[in-house]
């Protein structure tokens, strides 16, 4: 079988019973990127996930798997998926059974099916005896990881993971992060959508944000924090601050953040002459404040216009 080299959604709609779910959303997903999917309750992310395995039918639109020889249908046995909630097992099963079932599915035999299951399991702190328990037994948590191991089990060139933080505690969530990384070292293609945006922010290379069913931005992670950058830095001090310097008095660019803590808003040239002309603080940090998927999200929801999309 012919290497897909991307997933593509080229102008998906559809609506449900006159209310429009999306509108005309295109992304790609390539073999060797994450790409966060990220946009409020009701945006159409779930809906255009369906789409792309298949569960629903576009109105207008197309999903395609592109290839080194044109195109071709997304069959199921190139992705793996885990969708938000318990729709990814039979919980009155055991753990095991379910792993063997479902791989068979994908064509993959029992013996070897067992053998990737308890591998991928382990990594999550799942053992032996766990995995032959009833999934309806496991903890929110432990369901989540199951499943995640179940998705992979066919080795598909590409992840579509709805929510996968879901129920996992800290260590989990770095073990996940760690799977990501080494999916995408394999040459996976990972589609992400996820509320966690701190866990977006540090594995995706491309986000695609979605507001009332449109891509309202599409563009690389650094090149998107660089972009809603924040226009100010953070002064540290050794010593309390009440009062803002007699120097500064009057400047609205200076305020106070907490005891230790002043924030400047304005540029460098004028950051470096107000602190000349306040020798009497003890400066023990200096730092630019960083953007972060939350000040995006956030901004992006107040805006009452699309943000070009790259």
């Amino acid at each position: 079988m012919e290497p897909a080299q991307a997933v593509v959604a080229d102008g998906v709609s559809k609506n449900f019973n006159g209310k429009h779910a999306l509108k005309g959303v295109s992304l790609e997903v390539q073999r060797g990127q994450v790409v966060g999917l990220l946009g409020p309750n009701g945006a159409g992310k779930t809906t255009l996930i369906k789409i792309v395995l298949g569960l629903l039918l576009a109105d207008t639109g197309r999903v395609f798997l592109r290839t080194a020889e044109g195109e071709a249908r997304v069959a199921a046995g190139r992705i793996g998926v885990v969708m938000e909630g318990n729709r990814n097992f039979y919980a009155n099963i055991p753990a095991m059974t379910n792993a063997v079932y479902f791989a068979a599915t994908r064509g993959v035999a029992p013996r070897m099916a067992a053998g990737r299951f308890r591998r991928w399991a382990a990594r999550f702190g799942l053992d032996e005896e766990v995995l032959q328990r009833p999934l309806a037994t496991f903890s929110r948590g432990m369901q989540q990881k199951a499943a995640l191991a179940i998705s992979l089990l066919h080795d598909p060139d590409f992840v579509i993971l709805d929510e996968p933080t879901l129920g996992l505690d800290p260590g989990s969530r770095l073990e996940l992060e760690k799977i990501v990384r080494d999916l995408v070292d394999a040459g996976k293609g990972l589609l992400i959508a996820s509320h966690d945006l701190g866990f977006i922010q540090r594995t995706a290379d491309r986000v695609v944000f979605i507001r009332e069913g449109r891509v309202v931005l599409d563009d690389a992670t650094a090149r998107i924090l660089r972009r809603y950058e924040k226009p100010w830095y953070l002064v540290r001090t050794a010593k309390e601050v009440g009062d803002l310097p007699p120097a500064w008095q009057g400047a609205s660019r200076w305020r106070r953040r907490d005891a230790h803590t002043l924030i400047f808003t304005g540029d460098w040239e004028e950051l470096r002459r107000d602190l000349c002309a306040a020798s009497e603080l003890e400066v023990t940090a200096l730092e630019k404040e960083s953007a972060s998927l939350e000040d995006v999200f956030m901004e992006i929801q107040g805006e009452g216009h699309d943000v070009d999309a790259s």
